[in-house]
């Protein structure tokens, strides 16, 4: 690194600081002197904090992933030396007050996808969401399309049953609503099969999730696989 790039990044460092600082001034003065809660000004410094982290680490700048190895709520517990659990609300409630528009969970389930599990005990798929605001927003989605989420005792983990990984899965490559009535159709195979197809349903499932980003592999190509329509 020359000298100029190290006194370019210097001088960036002191500028973040001063904008830093001029939040910090905002905040305690809106109200009247030493009214603020503790509360919102940890909150503001642990926002402050935690984008400094992002940037350095980011896998992506335009889809808001950053390498999780270095901002889990572990390592930050440790840097900040406070509990993991303590980060992990943290990192909720400065997403719900310092909003990012640039975080999309629809990347970070597409990201994450090469690590899905089968359980074959529960008859669900596995899916770790490590960051609490993309869970959250996962779980939010899969609901409001009447899907379900079992809630386990690791809040990073994201059990679900096969339909509904179609459905998040099927929002991830951008389609959303778009083929609700075979999503329907899926669930109502489940329902009356699974007990005896279900681990054949969800293999043949997890490879069509991984050949759909290809546009022209729709959700009705796993149902034909399956035999739940039949081709044209």
């Amino acid at each position: 690194m020359s000298t100029t790039e190290i006194e370019t990044k210097e001088l960036d460092s002191l500028k973040k600081d001063a904008e830093n600082y001029r939040e910090l001034k905002k905040l305690f003065f809106e109200k009247n002197f030493g009214s603020t809660p503790k509360s919102s000004i940890e909150l503001l410094m642990f926002h402050q904090f935690i984008l400094e982290e992002e940037s350095s680490n980011m896998d992506h700048a335009m889809s808001g992933l950053t390498k999780y190895e270095s901002t889990s709520d572990f390592k930050i517990a440790c840097k900040l030396g406070i509990t993991p659990s303590r980060v992990r609300n943290l990192k909720l409630k400065e997403q719900l007050v310092y909003p990012r528009k640039n975080v999309d969970w629809k990347q970070y389930v597409l990201k994450m996808m090469e690590h899905v599990r089968l359980n074959e005990n529960d008859e669900t798929v596995e899916l770790t969401i490590h960051h609490p605001w993309m869970f959250a927003q996962i779980k939010d989605y899969i609901e409001s399309q009447n899907g379900q989420v079992y809630i386990q005792m690791n809040e990073s983990l994201l059990s679900l049953p096969i339909d509904s990984y179609v459905i998040l899965v099927n929002a991830a490559y951008g389609r959303d609503d778009m083929e609700k009535e075979e999503i329907d159709r899926l669930k109502e195979y489940m329902e009356k099969e699974k007990r005896t197809t279900w681990k054949d349903v969800a293999v043949k499932a997890l490879e069509w999730a991984k050949k759909a980003k290809d546009s022209a592999v729709l959700l009705k190509d796993l149902l034909i696989v399956l035999g739940i329509v039949a081709t044209k």
